[in-house]
C-alpha cells in the first residue's frame, strides 16, 4: 500500500478514536445490517415476478411429491420400516402419506417416502411438531434431498426468457465458481434441480461479445421468504437494463462497473455498483475533506475523500 494510503488510513481511525464527527458522521462505523436498513425500499417487480412460486405446507403435499437425494447422508434421516433400501446420490424419493405419530416430547409426524422403483420400501423421516403444526409452515426440509416439483414450475415461467444478471459470480460447466461479468443481457436455456440450500440452478447464456464461445454458464437460486432464501430472483436478475437507471456515467466507466474493476475518481454509488455494499464504513474528517473507508470480506477496502475514491486494496 502507498505511503499516501497509509497516512489517510491512520488519519481515518485516528478520528474514529477522538470521536471528531459531526453532522451525519456522528456514527463513526456502520454495518452491514444497518446499511441493509438504510437502503431498504417498497418492494420491486423483481422481488414479485416469482411470488407465487415457492415451497408448500404439508397440507397441499400430493402423493407422489418427488425430492432428489443430493447426499447419500439423507440415510441417516430415515427409519426404513418395509424394505432395505439405500439411498445413493440423485435417487428418487416419493411422499406417500404423513402420519400422527408420537415422540419423548410430545406430538410429532411421521412423513412416509418410497424409493422409485421400490414400490416396497418404506422410508419414515419423523419431525417433531403435529401436522397442525407443519400446516402452518410454509418450508419443510427433508435434510439432504431437493425438491423436485420447484425447478419444474420455475422451468415453464423462466426457460427462454432474458434477463439481466445481477452478479458476476457464476458457475461454469464443472459447477466451479467463476468471476465473469454482471449486468449483461443472459438467456435462459435450462432450470434444473440445486442442492439441499438452493433448490433450483438457472443455466443461462451470456448475451455480450466478450463472451462468445464461452458456453453456458448457471447460478443457484432460492425461492420463498424462508431463511435460506438468501438468492432469490430479485438478488440475482432484473427484468429491465440495470444501465438506464445510470445514463449519466459514462461508457469507459460502466464497463468498469460491468467487469468489477474500480477506478481512481470512482464516486461512492459506482463504487458500490461494481463491489456492493460494504461490510462496515469508518467515516471521519480533518479540517479540509470527509474520510470514508469501506471494509470488505477478505481484506478489501477502499478510501474515499469528499465522495471520491483515492485509493483502495483489492
Amino acid at each position: 500500500m502507498s505511503r499516501f494510503a497509509l497516512t489517510l488510513v491512520s488519519a481515518v481511525l485516528a478520528f474514529v478514536v477522538q470521536g471528531c464527527f459531526t453532522g451525519v458522521e456522528s456514527t463513526p462505523k456502520i454495518g452491514n445490517s444497518e446499511l441493509k436498513k438504510q437502503n431498504a425500499s417498497e418492494p420491486t417487480a423483481e422481488r414479485l415476478y416469482l411470488a407465487d412460486v415457492a415451497t408448500e405446507p404439508l397440507s397441499r403435499w400430493q402423493r407422489g411429491k418427488s425430492f432428489m437425494v443430493e447426499d447419500p447422508k439423507a440415510m441417516l434421516n430415515f427409519g426404513t420400516s418395509i424394505g432395505d433400501s439405500k439411498l445413493d446420490k440423485g435417487d428418487i424419493i416419493e411422499f406417500a402419506e404423513a402420519l400422527p405419530a408420537l415422540s419423548p416430547t410430545g406430538e410429532a409426524t411421521d412423513l412416509v417416502f418410497v424409493k422409485r422403483g421400490e414400490s416396497d420400501s418404506r422410508l419414515v423421516y419423523r419431525i417433531n411438531a403435529s401436522q397442525e403444526e407443519l400446516n402452518r409452515r410454509d418450508v419443510i426440509e427433508v435434510p439432504f434431498t431437493v425438491e423436485l416439483g420447484i425447478a419444474e414450475r420455475l422451468r415453464g415461467r423462466l426457460l427462454g426468457n432474458t434477463y439481466y444478471i445481477m452478479t458476476p459470480r457464476w458457475l461454469d460447466r464443472g459447477l466451479k465458481t467463476v468471476t465473469k461479468l454482471k449486468y449483461i443481457p443472459v438467456r435462459i436455456v435450462d432450470v434444473l434441480p440445486g442442492n439441499s440450500d438452493f433448490p433450483v440452478r438457472i443455466e443461462f447464456q451470456p448475451i455480450d461479445d466478450a463472451l462468445n464461445g464461452q458456453g453456458n454458464f448457471s447460478v443457484y437460486m432460492s425461492v420463498g421468504d424462508g431463511r435460506r432464501s438468501t438468492r432469490n430472483f430479485e438478488h440475482l436478475f432484473a427484468l429491465g437494463n440495470p444501465r438506464d437507471k445510470y445514463q449519466a456515467i459514462d461508457d469507459n466507466m460502466w464497463r468498469a462497473i460491468v467487469e468489477s474493476r474500480l477506478v481512481k475518481g470512482m464516486t461512492r454509488d459506482q463504487a458500490r455498483l461494481s463491489l456492493g455494499s460494504p461490510n462496515d464504513v469508518l467515516r471521519g474528517h480533518d479540517y479540509s475533506s470527509a474520510y470514508e473507508r469501506w471494509e470488505y470480506d477478505g481484506g478489501v477496502f477502499l478510501l474515499f475523500r469528499d465522495g471520491l475514491l483515492e485509493d483502495f486494496r483489492k
